[in-house]
């Protein structure tokens, strides 16, 4: 995350919007595993063999970056969408995939609970990642993609675009509050 007081500006990639906090985080902060993330490079090339089968114009890995003005702070985005499924006269389906040590199937409530950061960063695909002037326009609808690598069960929960637009904007006014709270501080200094 990139923060410039003088600028009210603020730079996030997708991962940092989804997992903002200003408060400790439970267990202190997470290492990098290597092993883990080439499981789920894998998991993730194999469900994108899976979809091109089913639907072989879906797009895969779109990155995107999108400026909004939020309450006079500029928020630069950006990220990179796991899967983009056209639909014919209707919103694209947007669709994010993600490795958890979890037992699946498992309710989608837990889920949800559990991991919050994976539903935001699907918010914000859904919200900014297709239309440059998305911010505006409603967002596309979404499913999360979970996956238990150790047994492949695969568990999908849709998010609805009224889901993801509450989830981006209460997240939005996260950071905003955040923003104003160090450029009151520095301006205290």
């Amino acid at each position: 995350m990139q923060f410039s007081v003088a600028d009210r500006s603020i730079t996030l990639n997708a991962h940092e919007f989804a997992e903002f906090t200003t408060g400790p985080i439970a267990g202190g902060a997470r290492r990098f595993d290597p092993a883990r993330a080439r499981l789920g490079q894998l998991w993730h090339d194999e469900l994108r063999r899976q979809t091109t089968k089913k639907a072989p114009d879906a797009l895969f890995e779109q990155p995107f970056t999108r400026t909004i003005v939020e309450r006079g702070w500029k928020i630069c985005l950006s990220g990179r969408i796991d899967q983009v499924l056209p639909r014919p006269g209707a919103p694209a389906l947007i669709r994010e995939v993600k490795t958890v040590t979890c037992p699946l199937p498992a309710a989608a409530e837990t889920l949800r609970d559990d991991y919050p950061q994976h539903f935001i960063q699907l918010a914000l695909y859904q919200r900014l990642g297709l239309d440059p002037e998305a911010h505006g326009a409603p967002p596309h609808p979404g499913e999360l993609i979970f996956v238990e690598p150790a047994t492949g069960v695969i568990q999908i929960i849709p998010q609805s675009p009224e889901e993801a637009d509450a989830l981006f904007q209460a997240r939005l006014r996260d950071i905003w509050a955040f923003a104003e709270l160090r450029r009151a501080g520095l301006e205290r200094l």
